[in-house]
């Protein structure tokens, strides 16, 4: 979040880790930090499914799927109740940027209207 904050940035370009005083940033940082558990879970997942897809595993490849198809509802719940819980924050609207196409017309409205203008 660009914020007029002093910033520290450090880790790679694949794991950058930036530090601020300023509270958007924090938030976003937050944020982050429950996310990446999800998404190193569905790493570890897809890296089971290719080797299940390379075995010609249909069993596993189905039973891998329903996991990654369960760890996206996981990663829904969790966009849609930051939101929910934090609609003054500018990441809630990173978090919407991340669902809006999973609702229809109606349900985006009322889940935009929750955010603060």
């Amino acid at each position: 979040m660009v914020e007029n904050e002093n910033y520290q940035i450090s880790g790679s370009l694949r794991e950058p880790v930036v530090n601020s005083s300023g509270p958007a940033q924090q938030q976003l940082n937050e944020y982050d930090k429950e996310l990446r558990l999800y998404n190193a879970e569905i790493s570890e997942l897809y890296q089971k499914y290719r080797l299940a897809m390379q075995e010609n595993d249909e069993s596993k490849t189905d039973s891998l799927i329903a996991l990654l198809e369960g760890m996206d509802s996981k990663i829904n719940a969790y966009d849609s109740l930051y939101i929910l819980n934090n609609p003054a924050s500018p990441t809630a609207v990173i978090a919407l940027r991340n669902i809006f196409y999973r609702y229809d017309a109606d349900e985006l409205s009322a889940m935009m209207s929750n955010i603060d203008k």
